[in-house]
């Protein structure tokens, strides 16, 4: 008898603990705090070999800059889709490669296209998203189709920006 009254003390005392972990966790997921797309803190994130840099969002636009990190690539695709679809013109400033365009073609996502190499380390453009109704936070998923100096075979990145606006 005592070792089944052991067993009930352990399993109410360690119970209670585990209910009020249970809700604490799930207040704090009401709450937003393990929502990345919902902090106070804009990040763009991607797969290797490309980077963000330079990204910021406000009510009416968004920009954000992608840079070559790795290889010498060409027929560079880009497409971005999520809050900036919402966004009435795209554009490429300070383009590396004169191929790629200076606006965005709108269909399924913004695309940019380009068969021109664009050499390690540089940067493919800076994009910038205009005539937004953006509020809180802006997300936007992007992926970029490339092909790496020499191969004949597509490769594939995918990226998120989170963006706080502004």
């Amino acid at each position: 008898m005592k070792k089944a009254q052991a067993a009930m003390n352990f399993m109410f005392n360690y119970g209670w603990a585990i209910l009020v972990l249970a809700a604490v966790v799930s207040v704090l997921s009401y709450l937003g705090v393990f929502s990345p797309g919902e902090s106070s803190v804009s990040s763009c994130m991607m797969g290797p070999g490309f980077a963000c840099k330079n990204y910021k969002s406000t009510e009416l636009m968004m920009t954000l800059s992608i840079i070559n990190a790795v290889y010498d690539v060409s027929s560079v695709s880009i497409g971005f889709d999520g809050d900036i679809m919402e966004c009435a013109a795209a554009s490429a400033t300070e383009r590396v490669h004169t191929d790629f365009p200076e606006t965005g073609v709108k269909t399924n996502k913004w695309w940019f296209n380009s068969t021109g190499t664009i050499d390690q380390g540089k940067s493919l453009a800076l994009f910038t998203f205009s005539g937004c109704t953006l509020a809180g936070y802006a997300q936007s998923d992007f992926i970029i189709y490339y092909v790496i100096e020499g191969e004949e075979v597509y490769h594939t990145i995918n990226g998120q920006a989170n963006l706080h606006v502004e």
